[in-house]
């Protein structure tokens, strides 16, 4: 699936104690590509990343489709070609979706493994964070990135499953609240469990915009089939912290997406005293970048 256009979100984000020398800080998040393209070769996206100049790269996870079919279980060559090319612009990191998870477990011969995927990205740059963290280190503060990778069980779409936080820290240990504490993880479900659990910023996709976007009620279903699922994307406050989610840049199975263009998130740290903001919000306007004869353009506006 080949996707023209795209959009970019900017946020502010000013809670979770965010260090003095990581104001300023700009953090790129990608989600759910799903083997897609942007623009045909991904060069919209690749050019309006390097134009943001972010410090650091997350990826939430599911970069992949898994579809379970022989003779190719795994569609990734997209996705290979554009995670080739990221880490030329910022330190990259990633986590695994869903997706990720069920590759991890399948141990047919007819298509490359995870593992073998894990060692051939790495070896381009990519840092994944299954289950465990990563920092940065400004002075005396840090910047501690933690990827939460959750068992199958966790996405079962017949029935409602519950995450604490104690499951959490069983998965990952304790958040580090002497750090900016950021949980990586790939479903927004469990929202309130990964603020609860201590993360400052918490990020997601999965739902894929709630695949419909309605003017006023927002996405209409999520990938687990909830209708008006609670947090489909955007950015959500919370006392200690904030919740971005992504609408992603692909689809699989069921290649719809209505009124609901591919987003790329941009997020600029801002620490107290430093435009302390009482919630996150927008910082610019939306743009959307479209290909013509090769090249990238701006035409329009759009906001969530």
């Amino acid at each position: 699936m080949n996707y023209p256009s795209f959009k970019t979100t900017e946020y502010t984000v000013s809670r979770g104690k965010v260090p003095a020398s990581f104001d300023g800080f700009r953090i790129a998040v990608i989600a759910d590509l799903h083997d897609c393209t942007i623009g045909g070769d991904h060069s919209p996206l690749l050019q309006q990343l390097e134009r943001l100049a972010p410090d650091l790269i997350l990826l939430a996870g599911d970069m992949i489709t898994e579809t379970g079919r022989a003779p190719e279980h795994v569609q990734y060559r997209n996705a290979a070609h554009l995670l080739r090319q990221l880490p030329a612009i910022a330190p990259v990191w990633c986590g695994l979706g869903n997706h990720e998870k069920r590759w991890q477990e399948f141990a047919g011969e007819e298509s490359l493994s995870f593992a073998d995927w894990r060692s051939a990205t790495g070896k381009w740059g990519i840092r994944w964070l299954e289950n465990e963290s990563a920092e940065l280190v400004r002075g005396e503060d840090r910047l501690r990135v933690t990827g939460l990778s959750l068992p199958r069980r966790f996405y079962n779409k017949r029935k409602k499953v519950i995450l604490t936080p104690a499951e959490i820290e069983t998965l990952v240990g304790r958040a580090d609240r002497e750090a900016y504490q950021i949980l990586l993880a790939h479903t927004p479900a469990f929202t309130e469990s990964y603020m609860a659990w201590g993360a400052g910023l918490a990020l997601a996709g999965h739902y894929h915009g709630g695949v419909v976007r309605l003017p006023f009620l927002g996405g209409v279903i999520s990938t687990n089939f909830r209708l008006f699922p609670k947090y489909d994307c955007g950015c959500y406050p919370f006392p200690s912290g904030e919740m971005v989610v992504t609408a992603g840049l692909g689809c699989h199975t069921i290649p719809v997406r209505l009124w609901n263009p591919p987003e790329l998130i941009l997020l600029t740290l801002r620490s107290e005293g430093q435009e302390r903001l009482p919630e996150c919000r927008e910082r610019v306007p939306l743009q959307q970048g479209r290909m013509s004869a090769g090249k990238e353009e701006v035409h329009g506006t759009h906001r969530v």
